[in-house]
């Protein structure tokens, strides 16, 4: 007999395929609520899809968390792409969470 397992937490970094990657999941998403870890690019000729996968993510009521330095997830207020770009890091790894979590 076969154990069906539903992951909680999922973590993407599939080098600009995440809106791909978020597109095709968006029923689990939507239906079980996982958390989601994405890592984010700072380059902004080449985040397209990270852009497109977190207005996805944000349309399915996930809000967005960046990592402190400290490990605590702290709210991001303002769009996603401007605190990864205020980063000053190459990437940063962004943590979504569903609003009725």
């Amino acid at each position: 007999e076969r154990e069906e397992l539903k992951p909680s937490v999922i973590k993407i970094d599939v080098e600009g395929a995440e809106e791909a990657v978020i597109s095709g999941m968006q029923d689990y998403l939507a239906n079980e609520a996982p958390i989601v870890i994405m890592e984010f690019s700072a380059n902004k000729e080449h985040n397209h899809a990270h852009i497109n996968a977190d207005a996805i993510l944000k349309e399915l009521s996930y809000r967005s968390y960046l990592i402190s330095r400290d490990y605590k997830l702290q709210r991001i207020d303002k769009a996603t792409e401007s605190c990864v770009y205020s980063s000053g890091l190459e990437s940063e790894n962004i943590v979504y969470c569903k609003l009725s979590r």
